[in-house]
């Protein structure tokens, strides 16, 4: 019988399933058998292969993490490469713009253009606040209230008298009997009473003319009208005339009758002419009736240049 000085094999029977079990000899030391730990990387080592794969939670959780943020970056260029395949063609027409929208409150839009007014000319309302009512601008504000070049206001000096059936130009014009009568600019000469154009533009004009006659003085027993007193039929033309032409050229007119009660009436006309430079308006009255009329000193002649 040979005896085994290495290694010997002891057999478990009995269920054959028969594990082995590895014994040094007495004479030899046994060896440390190797151990693995439960993360076999800590120590550089390869974990032993197996049948079964061994599914660490940690690193599918990080495979996952990275998988996702890869895909989430390749979408985006997917996404980013259709957008610019889209803008590769020629453009669209423009689309029909879209409808107005409601008109804003009328106190937003005086507030703005208080706002406006107050960045143009800060001087000009110191005191905007939030609750003050809609601005007004003064009468100094030269930014606002333009010089008038050319403008005249004349009173008649002294009472005219027309006899009946006389078409007369009036004139001797007074500027400077009381305040509030002005002349600017040159055209006006208040003896012949014309206005020359200085230029050629269009002027506003208008003439107050308050007239005196006689009244029908009737007598109640007799029956009787006085003979100069004015007819129904009778009536009184004011007119501006250019060039003194009033039936050829355009002119400003008004008509009036004799039918009022009172022995005082006014006559008024104003209006827009074209003058073209160096020709001359004035007015005229002309007396269709066969009594005398009387043109009173306070009546008024005024005109002002409005644009070219």
């Amino acid at each position: 019988m040979i005896r085994a000085e290495g290694r010997q094999r002891v057999r478990r029977g009995g269920d054959g399933r028969g594990s082995e079990m590895e014994r040094e000899s007495s004479n030899h030391p046994h060896p440390t058998p190797p151990t693995h730990p439960l993360n076999p990387k800590e120590n550089g080592e390869t974990p032993p292969q197996t049948k079964g794969r061994v599914v660490d939670p940690h690193e599918s959780w990080i495979s996952f993490v990275k998988h996702s943020s890869k895909a989430t970056k390749e979408d985006k260029k997917c996404k980013n490469r259709r957008k610019n395949d889209r803008l590769i063609g020629q453009p669209g027409a423009e689309g029909p713009p879209g409808p107005m929208g409601p008109p804003g409150p009328a106190e937003a839009a005086e507030r703005r253009a208080q706002i406006l007014v107050y960045e143009k000319c800060p001087s000009c309302a110191p005191n905007i606040t939030e609750a003050t009512q809609p601005w007004l601008p003064e009468v100094e504000d030269i930014l606002l209230m333009p010089i008038l070049p050319i403008a005249f206001h004349c009173k008649l000096e002294r009472d005219l008298r027309i006899s009946g059936k006389v078409k007369l130009e009036i004139t001797n014009y007074q500027t400077t009997d009381s305040s509030g009568l002005f002349k600017r600019g040159s055209g006006l000469d208040v003896t012949s009473g014309r206005f020359t154009a200085p230029r050629s533009a269009i002027y506003q004009l208008s003439a107050n003319f308050h007239i005196r006659h006689k009244r029908p003085i009737s007598n109640v027993e007799q029956g009787q009208v006085s003979d100069d007193a004015p007819r129904p039929k009778e009536y009184l033309r004011l007119m501006i005339c250019i060039n003194s032409l009033c039936d050829d050229h355009a002119s400003l007119e008004f008509i009036s009758g004799f039918e009022s009660s009172s022995r005082i009436f006014t006559v008024s006309v104003s209006g827009l002419l074209t003058l073209e430079k160096d020709q001359y308006v004035s007015v005229f009255i002309d007396n269709k009736s066969t009594q005398r009329i009387y043109v009173q000193s306070r009546s008024d002649f005024s005109g002002l240049i409005m644009g070219a």
